[in-house]
């Protein structure tokens, strides 16, 4: 885009992807599921719109270039060594699409950034609160909302609350960007107020909610908003090393950890609550699988495919499991040590691109909050989370200025 007033057709498409991440936690909070479709949708709109407008295709975002097109191509290539080659080509398929959405979905709203932001600044808070509210009614309301608009009883649910975890998951990501905006017009009375609300609006998910994956990831969130050294050149370095380490060796560690919080845990009242024990259980069983073909994995979707793991079944009761609960697992038991490797500088690069950007600390926290979540919950390739991963990042880049913030060495 020019530096020039933006014109009609400009403005109406602006306010068209801003509406669509503004009113993101109203999906969240009542169909978290509709994030994939909402986002390809508009993606093929806005991409349309913006060659109609433009003359012009929107600039591709290298990195996301490569990282997008390398999984799609792993992931047709593991048909040769895939359990099953028709869940292989159904879920690179489901892939390429996702990708190609997600592409361009965040090269349009990236060309829009300067247009998107005055919308989603008003906007974006009261719809997380709307958002939060309804949620809340759920939680708090034996799944009022949630059983109305399924067409079901709500007394069905019980006391078990698990059926909300993603609606949970998806207000406590995107109750991120929305501070950040309160953040950035503290000043402004009405923000600080909007801002207690909000804090006051996830405290309340939180103390209610099933799902520990979301309290885990905001707990991580805040420890690395608060300790990562942000400013130094190249804390990055040290970083993605630490976390390539925890991903490489996640497999001998995720054994390590169910044999002895087996044996000292699991008898905790924190522990039995939710589902940690039975994660614990997978994590372990999928882990040693995984080894068995430690070089390229067993292709995607292998644990669909897998019906003889060796389950001890103390926590686990089923005799399979749709997907690890945890993506560097996921990773070693579909594309092995390869997969694992690729992970790591993916991660990597993507760490380093949030170290030389503005709002340093709020994207580095992020991304371990994400990984966190992903470590202790869904499954990789499930949908809803592409989409709604997608649109937290949109999200970000829009309310993120462009200037770069210097960093120091420790020498300075």
């Amino acid at each position: 885009m020019t530096e020039t007033t933006p014109s009609k057709a400009q403005n109406a498409l602006s306010l068209f992807m801003a509406l669509v991440l503004s009113l993101s936690p109203i999906i969240g909070a009542l169909s978290p599921r509709i994030f994939s479709p909402v986002m390809i949708i508009s993606a093929i709109l806005g991409l349309i719109a913006f060659r109609l407008i433009e003359k012009r295709w929107p600039a591709l975002n290298s990195f996301f270039l490569i990282s997008a097109s390398g999984l799609v191509v792993l992931s047709g290539l593991s048909i040769f060594w895939a359990y099953s080659a028709e869940a292989t080509i159904a879920r690179s398929l489901d892939l390429l699409a996702h990708m190609i959405g997600a592409i361009a979905f965040l090269s349009v709203a990236s060309e829009y950034k300067k247009n998107l932001y005055p919308h989603i600044a008003k906007v974006l808070p009261a719809s997380f609160m709307i958002a939060g509210i309804l949620l809340i009614i759920d939680l708090y309301g034996q799944s009022m909302i949630y059983g109305f608009l399924r067409g079901e009883n709500q007394s069905i649910y019980g006391l078990n609350l698990s059926h909300l975890n993603r609606n949970v998951v998806s207000l406590i990501l995107l109750s991120l960007p929305a501070f950040l905006i309160v953040w950035q017009q503290q000043k402004t009375k009405k923000y600080m107020i909007l801002g207690g609300i909000l804090l006051m609006i996830v405290a309340a998910i939180l103390y209610k909610t099933d799902s520990q994956a979301a309290q885990f990831g905001l707990a991580i969130f805040l420890a690395t908003f608060a300790l990562v050294p942000s400013r130094l050149k190249n804390g990055w370095k040290i970083l993605s090393i630490a976390i390539a380490v925890l991903i490489l060796l996640t497999p001998y560690i995720a054994q390590y950890l169910y044999i002895y919080a087996d044996s000292n845990f699991f008898n905790m009242s924190w522990f039995q609550k939710g589902y940690v024990s039975s994660r614990f259980e997978i994590w372990d069983f999928t882990a040693r699988r995984a080894l068995e073909s430690p070089w390229i994995g067993h292709g995607i979707e292998a644990t669909r495919a897998i019906t003889d793991f060796d389950i001890p079944h103390k926590y686990h009761a089923e005799d399979s499991v749709l997907h690890p609960h945890n993506f560097a697992i996921q990773i070693w038991i579909e594309f092995g040590l390869l997969g694992a490797i690729l992970t790591s500088i993916a991660l990597s690069t993507m760490i380093k691109l949030s170290w030389q950007a503005s709002y340093t600390k709020v994207k580095v926290a992020l991304i371990l909050a994400v990984l966190a979540i992903a470590s202790t919950g869904h499954g990789m390739w499930q949908s809803w989370w592409i989409g709604l991963l997608v649109i937290l990042a949109a999200l970000i880049t829009a309310i993120s200025p462009q200037k770069i913030e210097k960093k120091v060495s420790v020498k300075e």
